[in-house]
């Protein structure tokens, strides 16, 4: 009986979990949304100079954070090789 008590409030608690999860993902996608909209109103009070400027700036930054990740990486395998 015991066992089965503990069984079921197990399961409730994962069930909880997954909901706030789910709620959160929902939240935090609303909250993305806002700021894109946001960054496009202000992106159309600039020069369409600027805004090429702002696009190109925000590529660099994701190409880079993604050169970073990899030499990240490959420093980690390459110290997991000489410690192992």
């Amino acid at each position: 009986m015991m066992l089965e008590r503990q069984a079921t409030l197990k399961k409730e608690r994962n069930i909880k979990k997954v909901a706030a999860k789910v709620i959160e993902e929902h939240w935090m996608a609303y909250q993305d949304r806002i700021k894109l909209k946001d960054v496009r109103k202000y992106l159309w009070t600039l020069p369409y100079e600027c805004r090429l400027l702002y696009f190109k700036f925000q590529q660099v930054k994701k190409d880079a954070d993604s050169l970073k990740n990899d030499v990240d990486l490959l420093i980690a395998k390459k110290q997991a090789k000489v410690s192992g």
